[in-house]
């Protein structure tokens, strides 16, 4: 796990030949474009995820977007959005915008201390994200997140 910034560098300068946009690749691509939801939310998936995904994947690196047969777009231009997105993020009144992490989230560490990590759980019912054949199985029953100290 790479500990500074050029270490990181570092390690995609390493592996940057292997890079490819195989099946699988290709398969998350489409899933990050267009995520499967319920008919009745295409259109806000059209107006606003749209715009979401294109801004992260602008945001790449030039050499990742060689392997999908685009082309990368002006630095400038995605300096710009990020901009003008950071910007119109912020005007967001904070009771309104998501915590990250959420407050019940905030709530268990300050509890539990900052050591301490979500359990895994099962989810109660199948989450419409991991419902399409061939994607993440779910697993039936279970109960709500558990927190557990650290040790």
């Amino acid at each position: 796990m790479p500990a500074t910034t050029g270490q990181l560098a570092a390690y995609f300068e390493r592996v940057r030949p292997e890079l490819a946009a195989g099946p699988e690749a290709r398969d998350v691509d489409d899933f990050l474009r267009r995520p499967p939801l319920a008919p009745a939310l295409v259109p806000v998936r059209k107006l606003l995820w749209g715009r979401v995904a294109a801004l992260a994947y602008d945001a790449l690196p030039p050499y990742a977007h060689a392997p999908y047969g685009r082309g990368a777009p002006p630095a400038d231009r995605v300096t710009r959005r990020l901009t003008a997105t950071g910007n119109l993020l912020r005007c967001v009144p904070s009771r309104i915008r998501w915590q990250l992490p959420p407050g019940h989230i905030l709530k268990a560490i300050a509890r539990l201390g900052p050591g301490s990590r979500p359990a895994p759980y099962k989810l109660r019912r199948r989450a419409a994200i991991l419902d399409r054949p061939g994607r993440a199985q779910h697993s039936d029953g279970g109960d709500s997140t558990r927190w557990r100290k650290p040790g």
